[in-house]
Protein backbone atom coordinates (compact mmCIF):
# COMPACT_ATOMS: atom_id res chain seq x y z
CA UNK A 1 0.00 0.00 0.00
CA UNK A 2 2.76 2.26 0.69
CA UNK A 3 4.44 1.77 -2.75
CA UNK A 4 0.86 2.42 -4.20
CA UNK A 5 0.55 5.79 -2.38
CA UNK A 6 4.55 6.53 -3.11
CA UNK A 7 3.56 5.83 -6.92
CA UNK A 8 0.67 8.03 -7.22
CA UNK A 9 2.32 11.42 -5.36
CA UNK A 10 5.19 10.83 -7.40
CA UNK A 11 3.28 10.55 -11.03
CA UNK A 12 0.78 13.91 -9.44
CA UNK A 13 4.12 16.08 -8.79
CA UNK A 14 5.00 14.86 -12.01
CA UNK A 15 2.17 16.26 -13.77
CA UNK A 16 2.05 19.33 -11.39
CA UNK A 17 5.61 20.00 -12.66
CA UNK A 18 4.81 19.96 -16.37
CA UNK A 19 1.52 21.80 -16.13
CA UNK A 20 3.22 24.94 -14.31
CA UNK A 21 6.35 24.32 -17.19
CA UNK A 22 4.01 24.83 -19.61
CA UNK A 23 2.56 27.98 -18.50
CA UNK A 24 4.20 31.31 -19.93
CA UNK A 25 4.08 34.56 -18.03
CA UNK A 26 4.77 37.40 -20.76
CA UNK A 27 4.15 39.87 -18.60
CA UNK A 28 7.91 39.05 -16.54
CA UNK A 29 9.41 39.29 -20.16
CA UNK A 30 7.57 42.60 -21.12
CA UNK A 31 8.95 44.63 -17.88
CA UNK A 32 12.34 43.77 -19.13
CA UNK A 33 12.07 45.12 -22.44
CA UNK A 34 10.41 48.37 -21.51
CA UNK A 35 13.30 48.65 -19.13
CA UNK A 36 15.15 48.99 -22.08
CA UNK A 37 13.58 51.98 -24.51
CA UNK A 38 16.36 54.70 -25.13
CA UNK A 39 15.34 57.60 -23.62
CA UNK A 40 14.35 59.48 -26.55
CA UNK A 41 12.27 56.28 -27.59
CA UNK A 42 8.36 56.61 -26.41
CA UNK A 43 7.05 52.79 -25.73
CA UNK A 44 4.17 51.66 -28.50
CA UNK A 45 3.13 48.12 -28.21
CA UNK A 46 3.26 45.08 -26.77
CA UNK A 47 3.97 41.34 -28.19
CA UNK A 48 3.47 38.31 -26.21
CA UNK A 49 5.44 35.69 -27.06
CA UNK A 50 4.59 31.96 -26.45
CA UNK A 51 5.35 30.13 -29.45
CA UNK A 52 7.71 29.07 -31.41
CA UNK A 53 6.99 31.73 -34.03
CA UNK A 54 5.00 34.69 -33.99
CA UNK A 55 3.84 37.43 -36.36
CA UNK A 56 2.03 40.43 -35.78
CA UNK A 57 0.66 43.15 -37.70
CA UNK A 58 0.95 46.62 -37.76
CA UNK A 59 0.98 49.94 -39.15
CA UNK A 60 3.61 52.19 -39.32
CA UNK A 61 3.86 55.87 -40.27
CA UNK A 62 6.69 57.39 -43.10
CA UNK A 63 9.36 58.80 -41.86
CA UNK A 64 8.77 58.03 -38.54
CA UNK A 65 11.98 56.08 -36.86
CA UNK A 66 10.98 53.27 -34.72
CA UNK A 67 13.16 50.21 -32.20
CA UNK A 68 11.47 46.74 -31.37
CA UNK A 69 13.23 44.88 -29.19
CA UNK A 70 13.09 41.85 -27.45
CA UNK A 71 13.81 40.37 -24.50
CA UNK A 72 17.16 38.70 -25.02
CA UNK A 73 19.14 37.84 -28.00
CA UNK A 74 17.47 34.30 -28.25
CA UNK A 75 14.59 36.31 -30.51
CA UNK A 76 15.00 36.29 -34.09
CA UNK A 77 13.17 39.70 -35.18
CA UNK A 78 12.10 40.03 -38.94
CA UNK A 79 10.45 43.32 -40.50
CA UNK A 80 8.42 42.55 -43.67
CA UNK A 81 6.45 45.68 -45.69
CA UNK A 82 2.97 44.40 -47.14
CA UNK A 83 3.50 45.05 -51.39
CA UNK A 84 -0.51 45.64 -51.74
CA UNK A 85 0.00 42.26 -54.12
CA UNK A 86 -0.71 39.72 -51.00
CA UNK A 87 2.75 39.27 -50.56
CA UNK A 88 5.30 40.19 -48.05
CA UNK A 89 8.73 41.39 -48.71
CA UNK A 90 11.78 41.10 -46.10
CA UNK A 91 13.38 44.20 -45.05
CA UNK A 92 15.69 43.62 -41.87
CA UNK A 93 16.66 41.00 -39.61
CA UNK A 94 18.00 40.90 -36.23
CA UNK A 95 18.24 38.93 -33.06
CA UNK A 96 16.98 40.62 -29.77
CA UNK A 97 16.97 44.43 -31.53
CA UNK A 98 15.88 45.72 -34.75
CA UNK A 99 16.23 49.76 -35.60
CA UNK A 100 13.70 51.25 -38.66
CA UNK A 101 13.37 54.01 -39.99
CA UNK A 102 9.90 53.82 -42.41
CA UNK A 103 10.74 54.99 -45.70
CA UNK A 104 6.77 54.67 -46.73
CA UNK A 105 3.55 54.74 -44.69
CA UNK A 106 1.50 51.37 -44.75
CA UNK A 107 1.32 47.74 -43.42
CA UNK A 108 4.34 46.30 -42.27
CA UNK A 109 4.85 42.85 -40.11
CA UNK A 110 6.67 41.59 -37.78
CA UNK A 111 7.65 37.98 -37.16
CA UNK A 112 9.62 36.82 -33.87
CA UNK A 113 11.08 33.58 -34.23
CA UNK A 114 12.53 31.92 -31.16
CA UNK A 115 16.68 30.24 -31.75
CA UNK A 116 16.57 26.51 -32.23
CA UNK A 117 18.28 26.17 -29.22
CA UNK A 118 15.77 27.27 -27.05
CA UNK A 119 13.34 24.62 -25.54
CA UNK A 120 11.02 27.37 -23.49
CA UNK A 121 9.08 29.77 -26.15
CA UNK A 122 8.01 32.45 -23.95
CA UNK A 123 9.52 36.16 -23.73
CA UNK A 124 8.21 39.43 -24.72
CA UNK A 125 9.24 42.28 -27.30
CA UNK A 126 7.89 45.45 -27.86
CA UNK A 127 7.96 48.54 -30.08
CA UNK A 128 8.72 52.36 -29.71
CA UNK A 129 9.24 55.09 -31.94
CA UNK A 130 11.21 58.14 -31.89
CA UNK A 131 9.68 61.64 -30.57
Amino acid sequence: MKKLTFLCLFVGLFFVSNASYAQCDTKTYHELCVKKIPEYFVYSKSFPLSKKETEAEVFLTQLKAYIVLSDSFRTRIEIYKDNGKGAKTLIKSANGFVSYVVPTTGKYFFKFVFDEDTEESCGAAIMAFLR
